[in-house]
């Protein structure tokens, strides 16, 4: 489909809109927060890792991203506090390990902060992994995961696909933060990256996580040649879900890992059957009721 706003089938122009209308979607009062976790924290784990030759995370930083998380989800105080219980020489040392550690793949990572430090599930640990790498590793965001398994479908490493058995569809799938979505959410984000890195339009993980925040906020339809497949269809609605305690396995990191600013281009999607039209450039937008600060 021409218009499609499907990962396997979007254009690189199209792709590059919607990066671009990130900035005009994501609300005033997380910009700050935003430039901390897209730009500040990234920025000093490259420099920490020039000076010295490893990276790591303090305490204030990582709590800093936790707030950063809960203001763009689902609000969880619980979460916070049990973050902050961790030591600052816990955080240190636990980050430090993961992130230098040249023998363990990406999941070997993500798994070792989820081990390691309380209230870090694997959600927030990819956060975590992500500020590392944010051209190769994907924070497991919501709208991200919902964007990429609009068809209902999981796929590994390996390419090889099975049915969602979680209820609810397309931007009310409920989630389960289990190891095995979050490695279908990085499989389908590399072939994404590979199909428009043979177009010539080279985009990083972080450019698809804001891409698909833009459709998952303003609640447009995804439209999919397969459509949903999954097990369950739409029986329930998602409440919500938390991180799961076990760390995800799976993503394979065969790549450098190296820092990469992303670059916005601007469009929109197809709005469900039933909303008022909108023109190709829609000039507002609305946030859903869950999303707070």
């Amino acid at each position: 489909m021409a218009n499609s706003l499907s990962y396997k089938t979007i254009t690189p122009d199209r792709f590059a809109t919607y990066l671009a209308r990130y900035e005009d979607v994501v609300p005033d009062n997380l910009r700050d927060l935003d430039a901390y976790r897209f730009v500040t924290v990234p920025g000093l784990l490259e420099e920490r890792r020039s000076e010295g030759g490893e990276a790591w995370l303090e305490k204030e930083e990582v709590q800093k991203l936790v707030d950063w998380k809960l203001k763009h989800g689902t609000f969880r105080p619980s979460l916070a506090k049990l973050v902050a219980s961790n030591t600052e020489e816990l955080i240190v040392s636990t980050t430090k390990n993961a992130f230098n550690s040249t023998k363990q793949s990406t999941q070997d990572m993500v798994k070792q902060l989820a081990k390691n430090l309380k209230g870090i599930g694997p959600a927030t640990a990819a956060l975590l992994a992500s500020c590392y790498d944010p051209e190769n590793i994907p924070f497991f965001s919501d709208e991200l995961f919902r964007w990429t398994h609009w068809d209902g479908i999981l796929m590994n490493t390996n390419d090889t696909t099975s049915p969602l058995k979680k209820p609810g569809k397309g931007w009310s799938r409920q989630i389960g933060y289990t190891p095995k979505e979050w490695e279908s959410m990085g499989a389908k984000c590399k072939l994404l990256r590979r199909r428009m890195s043979a177009a010539s339009r080279p985009v990083t993980c972080l450019d698809i996580e804001k891409v698909a925040y833009v459709p998952g906020t303003e609640d447009v339809d995804i439209e999919d040649d397969l459509g949903d497949v999954s097990a369950e269809g739409d029986k329930h609605k998602d409440e919500g879900g938390s991180d799961d305690e076990e760390p995800p396995q799976g993503i394979k990191d065969n790549t450098k890992r190296i820092k990469q600013q992303s670059k916005p281009t601007s469009l929109a999607g197809k709005k469900r059957k039933g909303d008022v039209q909108q023109p190709s450039e829609p000039t507002t937008k609305r946030t859903r009721s869950k999303r707070l600060g």
